[in-house]
């Protein structure tokens, strides 16, 4: 749940706990005394490993936010680019076909995007008469 985003780094991570875990044993001189690594010793790599975790997923939703906002511009950039002149309106179908591959792939990931730019008032989506036609207006501020 919280670690998809994450899931390699995380799966690998009760590995990486065990080796910790062996290194802190053999740091702190116990090899002598007994072979069994000691509670304390674990509760510390699991200390240590829940660190390196939050770590990892900081780092990626940076990653995810910046990637987020690359599309967010790509896409407003060819909804200018694909608007009437006039009116600052396409049609949603036409423009998606060619556009989607570039933002994710999948049509969520694509409407997902228009969501977003429609709740930063970049665009408007709307459907004109009965039909089920959805279209995308321009906000007109945002033309130069």
């Amino acid at each position: 749940g919280n670690y998809d985003h994450i899931s390699g780094f995380a799966s690998k991570s009760s590995e990486h706990l065990v080796r910790l875990a062996t290194c802190l044993h053999i740091f702190c001189d116990k090899t002598g005394q007994n072979s069994l690594i000691e509670k304390d010793i674990i509760e510390s790599a699991i200390e240590i490993m829940y660190w390196y975790i939050r770590e990892q997923k900081r780092f990626d939703n940076k990653s995810t936010e910046s990637e987020l906002l690359s599309d967010l511009k790509y896409l407003l950039e060819k909804i200018k680019d694909h608007c009437d002149e006039n009116e600052y309106i396409i049609e949603d179908s036409k423009f998606r076909a060619n556009t989607r591959y570039k933002v994710g792939g999948n049509l969520q990931q694509y409407r997902r995007l228009l969501s977003t730019l429609e709740n930063l008032k970049c665009i408007r989506l709307f459907k004109r008469g009965k039909g089920k036609k959805q279209y995308i207006a321009l906000n007109p501020k945002l033309v130069n």
